[in-house]
């Protein structure tokens, strides 16, 4: 198995190319980061949404329990 070194892209310093495997590699840990970051965010978010979701049609099926009861209270 040949060693992996890793070669500097040229015109763009936060590349690299993977000698073994011949891929190109984001070197840059910041932006990395940041991705890593967003990505953990967006989740976030998602799970927020659907928790609210929830809630709402939670809310939604209570108030038709509610307007059933009301209505045969009514009807009597």
């Amino acid at each position: 198995m040949a060693a992996k070194k890793k070669i500097k892209v040229q015109d763009d310093p936060t590349l690299e190319r993977d000698t073994y495997s011949s891929a190109i590699l984001n070197a840059d840990r910041s932006a990395y980061n940041a991705a890593v970051r967003r990505k953990k965010h967006i989740k976030a978010q998602e799970r927020t949404i659907v928790e609210l979701q929830n809630q709402v049609d939670s809310l939604i099926a209570w108030r038709d329990e509610v307007v059933q009861l009301l209505a045969k209270k009514d009807n009597k």
